[in-house]
């Protein structure tokens, strides 16, 4: 499956509840943070990212079924 961000145009993207620990979330403008934990709840999912320039984390949640643009290694 594949979204469209702006200034990259499409991308791979995956169900919330496919990513991991180590994936990279993508963002328009190519923005990329990484995914350092992941908590599941009943209705969401919780990831937290960290911006690997700053070092920064944030956090943010998602329905299980929402597609995320990611990059996964390996």
């Amino acid at each position: 499956m594949h979204v469209h961000l702006q200034g990259l145009g499409m991308v791979p993207a995956l169900p919330a509840r496919e990513l991991r620990v180590g994936d990279h979330r993508l963002f328009n403008y190519g923005y990329v943070y990484d995914i350092v934990d992941v908590e599941t709840g009943p209705k969401w999912i919780v990831f937290e990212l960290r911006d690997p320039a700053t070092g920064k984390s944030h956090t943010c949640k998602h329905k299980p079924d929402t597609l995320i643009p990611c990059r996964r290694d390996g």
